[in-house]
């Protein structure tokens, strides 16, 4: 029981490695790509909103296909943990709870969703319970 205690963990580690890779690729992607243009502040939290919900979208995908069950599931708690570190980090960096928070609460939390279900689906054989 131990040893699928740490072989399931092990696996939400990577996908959570996987995910956070993929934010901050995404983020310094974005951030090389302002210093040659100035973006107003909608265009700015849409990629935000982006950049998250790929991430997201990531992590689930991953987890999903390496777990090959339960999907939603997988889906819906790693989008609200993606968003509650997101938005932790935010908050010590000084900004406050917007109406932005919430959209990305949703946005995360549906393309995780996505991500759970699509990793699950294309993990090959699946385990039916």
């Amino acid at each position: 029981m131990n040893d699928d205690f740490s072989k399931t963990l092990k696996i939400y580690l990577k996908g959570a490695a996987f995910g956070g890779i993929v934010i901050l690729l995404m983020y310094t992607a974005a951030a090389v790509f302002l210093t040659f243009k100035d973006l107003s502040d909608p265009v700015l939290n849409f990629l935000s909103l982006l950049i998250c919900g790929a991430g997201g979208f990531c992590t689930a995908y991953k987890i999903g296909k390496d777990v090959k069950c339960g999907g939603l599931k997988i889906g819906a708690v790693t989008g609200c943990v993606v968003f509650c570190v997101i938005t932790i980090i935010g908050i010590m960096l000084g900004n406050k709870f917007s109406l932005l928070t919430v959209l990305r609460l949703a946005v995360t939390a549906a393309c995780s969703t996505a991500g759970g279900i699509a990793g699950v689906n294309r993990s090959g054989k699946r385990k039916m319970i």
